[in-house]
């Protein structure tokens, strides 16, 4: 069990230095086609990562890799979402002027649910490849 502790940290810390990166990216705006290098880079840092430690099982593999990307893609989701509402916010100083908001609590979940198939499709994808 001692290496599915040491396995979740790394993976952890891998993500959250993606997640800031992201965030980086993000901010600058113009290099928008940079995250996807960014998160190959990410899964290949949480494939390495896996090879590291072949005689842990399937599960504590997938489980880092996908732990590191959902640390990292909630990390550039809530950024993006909050410099949204700071621009809205700038965009309609008076709050009576503000149209709806049309981003409901379910379109979120769809959203956060697909990232998170994708990243477990990808987790699942680089586990495999461990031993």
């Amino acid at each position: 069990m001692r290496f599915m502790s040491s396995l979740l940290t790394t993976s952890a810390l891998v993500g959250l230095c993606g997640a800031a990166v992201l965030t980086l990216i993000y901010r600058s705006g113009r290099l928008g086609q940079m995250m996807f290098v960014l998160y190959a880079v990410l899964f290949a840092a949480l494939a390495v990562l896996g090879r590291r430690q072949p005689t842990s099982p399937f599960s504590a593999r997938f489980s880092a890799a996908l732990l590191g990307f959902c640390i990292a893609t909630a990390g550039v989701y809530t950024y993006s979402y909050y410099s949204a509402a700071q621009d809205y916010k700038r965009r309609f100083p008076d709050p009576r002027s503000m149209p709806a908001d049309r981003t409901s609590l379910g379109d979120h979940a769809k959203r956060v649910a697909m990232i998170i198939a994708a990243g477990a499709a990808m987790s699942a994808i680089i586990s495999s490849r461990g031993r």
